[in-house]
């Protein structure tokens, strides 16, 4: 379980900076939110889809619990879309998680990372 921790702001707050920066950015990724809202960041929490954490997968690491909430509240509006992305993108951004990336959708022993960005959605491909 993660650490909870008083932020600075509401989450409705945090959910409605967090897509506006992503739609007027273009593509954003992890490393990116986690520099710009660090306060939803450091508490241990890793997020995924739940298909994905079943066999060990996950997008990010180190979330707080808020934090984690705030990204679940944005991938249910479906206003943001999550892609694919290499993990040279990340090395870019100057922050690569320091687990094995995910080769393919199969479960695996230990925790990998799937490196994806995030960009506006449209119809249907949301997060």
């Amino acid at each position: 379980m993660g650490n909870v921790i008083e932020l600075r702001k509401s989450k409705r707050a945090y959910v409605e900076e967090i897509e506006k920066y992503i739609i007027d950015t273009g593509t954003v990724t992890f490393a990116e939110i986690e520099r710009q809202w660090p306060d939803l960041f450091g508490g241990g929490v890793s997020v995924s889809f739940p298909a994905f954490q079943e066999n060990n997968i996950y997008l990010w690491f180190d979330f707080t619990e808020q934090g984690a909430d705030v990204l679940e509240q944005i991938r249910q509006r479906g206003k943001i879309k999550s892609l694919p992305t290499d993990r040279f993108v990340y090395l870019l951004d100057g922050r690569v998680p320091d687990v094995p990336v995910a080769t393919s959708m199969r479960k695996y022993k230990t925790p990998r990372w799937l490196p994806v960005c995030f960009s506006r959605s449209n119809r249907g491909d949301a997060l």
